[in-house]
Protein backbone atom coordinates (compact mmCIF):
# COMPACT_ATOMS: atom_id res chain seq x y z
CA UNK A 1 0.00 0.00 0.00
CA UNK A 2 0.75 3.73 0.59
CA UNK A 3 1.65 5.57 3.50
CA UNK A 4 2.14 9.16 2.84
CA UNK A 5 2.15 12.49 5.15
CA UNK A 6 1.27 15.84 4.64
CA UNK A 7 4.21 17.97 2.99
CA UNK A 8 4.94 19.59 6.36
CA UNK A 9 5.47 16.31 8.41
CA UNK A 10 7.71 12.83 7.49
CA UNK A 11 7.23 9.71 8.24
CA UNK A 12 9.41 8.58 12.04
CA UNK A 13 8.11 4.69 11.81
CA UNK A 14 5.78 2.07 10.75
CA UNK A 15 4.59 -0.52 12.58
CA UNK A 16 2.90 -3.53 13.59
CA UNK A 17 1.53 -5.47 16.56
CA UNK A 18 1.92 -7.66 17.13
CA UNK A 19 5.02 -7.82 15.13
CA UNK A 20 4.81 -11.66 14.49
CA UNK A 21 2.41 -14.11 13.88
CA UNK A 22 1.64 -18.10 13.62
CA UNK A 23 1.32 -19.72 10.67
CA UNK A 24 0.52 -23.75 10.37
CA UNK A 25 1.05 -25.12 7.53
CA UNK A 26 2.98 -28.19 6.37
CA UNK A 27 6.54 -27.66 6.61
CA UNK A 28 7.82 -27.82 2.85
CA UNK A 29 5.25 -24.77 2.98
CA UNK A 30 6.93 -23.37 6.60
CA UNK A 31 10.44 -23.99 4.78
CA UNK A 32 10.25 -21.62 2.85
CA UNK A 33 7.64 -18.89 4.17
CA UNK A 34 9.89 -15.70 4.97
CA UNK A 35 7.22 -13.03 5.23
CA UNK A 36 3.46 -12.73 6.32
CA UNK A 37 2.13 -9.45 4.14
CA UNK A 38 -0.64 -7.28 5.05
CA UNK A 39 -3.41 -6.06 2.55
CA UNK A 40 -2.84 -3.03 0.43
CA UNK A 41 -3.13 -0.01 3.18
CA UNK A 42 -3.47 3.81 1.91
CA UNK A 43 -2.94 6.13 4.50
CA UNK A 44 -2.10 9.44 2.87
CA UNK A 45 -2.18 13.35 4.52
CA UNK A 46 -1.26 12.34 7.58
CA UNK A 47 0.01 15.04 10.47
CA UNK A 48 -0.52 12.79 13.24
CA UNK A 49 -0.24 8.80 14.16
CA UNK A 50 -2.39 6.63 12.83
CA UNK A 51 -3.30 3.16 13.62
CA UNK A 52 -5.46 0.97 11.83
CA UNK A 53 -6.32 -2.67 12.10
CA UNK A 54 -5.01 -4.53 9.05
CA UNK A 55 -6.66 -7.82 7.57
CA UNK A 56 -3.16 -10.42 6.32
CA UNK A 57 -3.21 -11.36 3.46
CA UNK A 58 -4.27 -15.08 3.23
CA UNK A 59 -1.90 -17.98 2.38
CA UNK A 60 -3.29 -20.94 0.46
CA UNK A 61 -3.42 -24.02 2.64
CA UNK A 62 -2.13 -21.83 5.27
CA UNK A 63 -3.81 -20.79 8.79
CA UNK A 64 -2.78 -17.65 10.19
CA UNK A 65 -3.28 -16.43 13.77
CA UNK A 66 -3.77 -13.48 14.57
CA UNK A 67 -5.73 -12.86 10.80
CA UNK A 68 -5.55 -9.48 11.44
CA UNK A 69 -2.86 -6.56 13.06
CA UNK A 70 -2.79 -3.22 13.83
CA UNK A 71 -0.36 -1.25 11.75
CA UNK A 72 0.73 2.46 13.35
CA UNK A 73 1.86 4.95 11.28
CA UNK A 74 4.14 7.53 13.53
CA UNK A 75 4.69 11.23 11.82
CA UNK A 76 6.43 14.03 13.02
CA UNK A 77 6.32 17.59 12.21
CA UNK A 78 9.39 19.37 10.76
CA UNK A 79 10.69 22.15 12.04
CA UNK A 80 13.57 25.01 11.20
CA UNK A 81 16.13 26.23 13.27
CA UNK A 82 19.61 28.38 13.29
CA UNK A 83 22.75 27.76 14.82
CA UNK A 84 25.54 29.67 14.99
CA UNK A 85 29.10 28.24 14.69
CA UNK A 86 32.74 29.24 14.50
CA UNK A 87 35.44 28.33 11.31
CA UNK A 88 37.64 25.85 12.60
CA UNK A 89 41.27 26.13 11.16
CA UNK A 90 43.51 22.79 10.98
CA UNK A 91 47.02 22.01 10.46
CA UNK A 92 48.12 25.61 9.91
CA UNK A 93 52.01 26.08 10.71
CA UNK A 94 53.40 27.53 14.18
CA UNK A 95 53.09 31.07 13.30
CA UNK A 96 50.29 31.00 11.02
CA UNK A 97 46.81 32.11 12.20
CA UNK A 98 43.53 31.99 9.94
CA UNK A 99 41.23 34.67 10.02
CA UNK A 100 37.96 34.59 8.53
CA UNK A 101 35.17 37.15 8.24
CA UNK A 102 32.88 37.19 9.58
CA UNK A 103 34.58 34.41 12.10
CA UNK A 104 31.42 32.41 12.47
CA UNK A 105 28.49 31.79 9.97
CA UNK A 106 24.76 31.00 10.74
CA UNK A 107 23.79 27.04 9.92
CA UNK A 108 19.70 26.64 8.82
CA UNK A 109 18.60 23.49 9.07
CA UNK A 110 15.31 21.19 9.05
CA UNK A 111 14.88 18.73 11.62
CA UNK A 112 11.97 16.34 13.22
CA UNK A 113 10.76 17.83 16.63
CA UNK A 114 11.17 14.82 17.95
CA UNK A 115 15.14 14.91 16.97
CA UNK A 116 15.53 18.67 17.77
CA UNK A 117 16.36 18.04 21.35
CA UNK A 118 19.35 16.02 20.07
CA UNK A 119 20.52 18.42 17.47
CA UNK A 120 23.13 20.62 19.45
CA UNK A 121 25.86 23.68 17.74
CA UNK A 122 28.56 21.48 18.27
CA UNK A 123 27.46 19.01 15.81
CA UNK A 124 27.73 21.24 13.42
CA UNK A 125 31.45 21.50 12.23
CA UNK A 126 32.95 23.91 9.79
CA UNK A 127 36.59 22.93 9.11
CA UNK A 128 39.08 24.88 6.82
CA UNK A 129 42.80 23.19 6.79
CA UNK A 130 46.21 25.09 5.72
CA UNK A 131 46.25 22.46 2.94
CA UNK A 132 43.00 23.47 1.29
CA UNK A 133 43.46 27.30 1.32
CA UNK A 134 47.11 26.47 -0.43
CA UNK A 135 45.01 25.29 -3.47
CA UNK A 136 42.20 27.71 -2.88
CA UNK A 137 44.86 30.28 -2.94
CA UNK A 138 46.69 28.42 -6.26
CA UNK A 139 43.53 28.35 -8.11
CA UNK A 140 43.31 32.66 -7.29
CA UNK A 141 40.04 32.27 -5.10
CA UNK A 142 39.75 35.48 -2.78
CA UNK A 143 37.25 33.96 -0.88
CA UNK A 144 36.90 30.60 1.22
CA UNK A 145 33.82 28.70 0.58
CA UNK A 146 32.17 27.07 3.43
CA UNK A 147 31.49 23.41 3.97
CA UNK A 148 30.39 21.61 7.01
CA UNK A 149 32.45 18.68 7.77
CA UNK A 150 29.74 16.95 10.12
CA UNK A 151 26.05 16.97 9.85
CA UNK A 152 24.31 16.01 12.59
CA UNK A 153 21.53 12.71 11.70
CA UNK A 154 18.05 13.59 10.90
CA UNK A 155 19.00 16.88 10.17
CA UNK A 156 18.55 18.39 6.00
CA UNK A 157 17.78 21.06 3.67
CA UNK A 158 21.47 22.84 5.15
CA UNK A 159 22.02 26.15 4.19
CA UNK A 160 24.67 28.10 5.16
CA UNK A 161 25.49 32.03 4.87
CA UNK A 162 27.50 33.38 4.36
CA UNK A 163 28.34 30.87 2.09
CA UNK A 164 32.09 32.00 1.11
CA UNK A 165 34.50 34.17 3.31
CA UNK A 166 36.83 36.49 3.03
CA UNK A 167 39.43 35.55 4.50
CA UNK A 168 43.45 36.67 5.78
CA UNK A 169 46.63 34.29 6.75
CA UNK A 170 48.05 36.09 9.65
CA UNK A 171 52.04 35.68 10.26
CA UNK A 172 52.51 36.11 13.89
CA UNK A 173 55.83 36.12 16.47
CA UNK A 174 55.33 33.08 18.50
CA UNK A 175 57.96 34.55 20.54
CA UNK A 176 56.04 37.90 21.85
Amino acid sequence: GKVETNPQYYLLDVSTTPSEVRVFAPSSMLDTLLAVRTVDVNLTDLKENKSVEVALQPIRGAKIEPSTVTLTAMVDVYMEDVVEIPIVSLNFPAGKHLRTFPPTVKVTYTVGYSRSKDVKKKNFVSVVTYEDLLVLQEEGATKIPVRLKTIPEGVTNVRIEPSELDFLVETVNEDE
